[in-house]
């Protein structure tokens, strides 16, 4: 009878460690979803102008005292185009609505089938923080340069534009495009081994379809700056940027003016009814707005990428939302195949009481030419992550690369 039970016991025992060796691989290959180090870069962005006499750009000039607070912020000199320069690394996603931005807290004991379809799988009883830029991430490594920087999760620009006219467009030949793309290269051409992905044979510079942009505006006032004689150039002058002369102005609220789904044109079909199938992941592109195409579970494809879904934070609560205010691609494909913003979308249109002032400033830096003329003025800010509610926001998309350009006119 003791034998027998021992036994028993000893069964028991087996399986009991059986049932845990099974429970921390399938625990283990979950984390190993979520848990990953995959990585984009931006190799550059860039905005510029298409009439430099009424629409202008200047970078945005801030001073700071000796313990790191910001002090002074004004507009540098205007020209017709700034070039923003990488590379920059994101290594983790992030997702909101381009006001405030945040990363949840993500489940990784749910079913890994279950994050494979829908992706990551958001913990709405969760705690999340806010998301931080690149912005952010040098200053404080600036202040404590004995220390890494920070991790980032989105890149953020800010700069200045005056116009003519109280308001102004995005023109439509704005355009996100992958490095394959801006390489003459379409995604839809089978990827060299290089930008080919682990989970299927497609190329993982596809991951622009994951990426947002939004665009908030300042209007600014009472601007003031400084000119002092350029000493690479006689013939010209330049805004004084040292600490006392620094450019200054006062500003008013910000508000959202864009959120854009750059490249819903993209979609990564995971072939949710193989719970086997890791590697044979496929990349549908050309989706337009009204196309009937379906992914293999039977959902129109073209329902799911022409909005912006989000999670935000309020009052301690994380909800999915989506967002109806969203301008998503309408313009026609390209040579490679991508498709630009299209169609015109309005800057500017601010809240009553909110509106930018016409101010008087110096047309020019010529020196022999110290005209002025009045515009309104805006500080711009500038926000590309990508949204990790999208299906493209996957390992699978791991050294994706990408650049922006964007042009302003009337």
């Amino acid at each position: 009878m003791k034998h027998a039970t021992s036994h028993r016991r000893l069964i028991f025992s087996k399986n009991l460690i059986m049932m845990l060796v099974m429970l921390a691989v399938i625990i283990l290959a979950v984390w190993a979803w979520f848990a990953g180090n995959p990585e984009a870069e931006a190799g550059g962005i860039s905005v510029a102008s298409k009439a430099p006499n009424e629409i202008s750009l200047a970078e945005c000039i801030k001073t700071y005292d000796s313990e790191g607070t910001l002090v002074k912020e004004g507009p540098g000199e205007f020209t017709s185009d700034l070039s923003f320069n990488g590379p920059y690394t994101l290594a983790k996603d992030c997702t909101g609505d381009g006001m405030n931005l945040i990363v949840p807290d993500f489940s990784v004991i749910k079913d890994k089938n279950e994050a494979k379809t829908t992706g990551k799988i958001v913990n709405l009883n969760g705690s999340c923080s806010n998301a931080v830029s690149q912005l952010e991430s040098e200053r404080e490594h600036e202040l404590n340069p004995d220390k890494d920087a920070p991790e980032y999760q989105y890149i953020k620009h800010e700069f200045y534009l005056r116009s003519s006219n109280e308001t102004f467009t995005l023109a439509p030949e704005s355009i996100l495009l992958s490095e394959t793309e801006k390489n003459g290269t379409s995604l839809s051409v089978a990827p060299s081994e290089e930008k080919k992905s682990a989970y299927g044979n497609f190329n993982v510079d596809a991951l622009v379809g994951a990426m947002r942009v939004a665009i908030i505006a300042q209007p600014a006032n009472t601007i003031n700056q400084q000119w002092e004689n350029d000493p690479d150039d006689v013939t010209k002058m330049r805004v004084r940027t040292d600490a006392e002369n620094a450019p200054t102005c006062t500003r008013g609220t910000e508000e959202r003016q864009l959120m854009w789904v750059p490249r819903p044109d993209i979609y990564l079909d995971v072939y949710p009814d193989n719970e086997n199938n890791w590697d044979a992941w496929t990349i549908n592109t050309g989706i337009t707005g009204s196309s009937t195409t379906e992914n293999s579970n039977h959902k129109r494809i073209s329902e799911i990428t022409y909005k912006h879904e989000y999670y935000k934070n309020e009052n301690s609560e994380i909800s999915l939302v989506t967002d109806n205010g969203a301008s998503t691609s309408t313009g026609s494909f390209n040579s490679v195949g991508a498709m630009p913003l299209g169609h015109d979308v309005t800057i500017g249109n601010m809240s009553d009481g909110n509106k930018a002032l016409a101010q008087t400033m110096r047309k020019t830096s010529l020196r022999d030419d110290a005209s002025t003329d009045s515009y309104y003025v805006y500080k711009i800010t500038l926000k590309v992550w990508i949204e990790g509610t999208d299906s493209e926001a996957r390992r699978a998309m791991d050294g994706g690369q990408f650049r922006l350009n964007m042009k302003f006119g009337l």
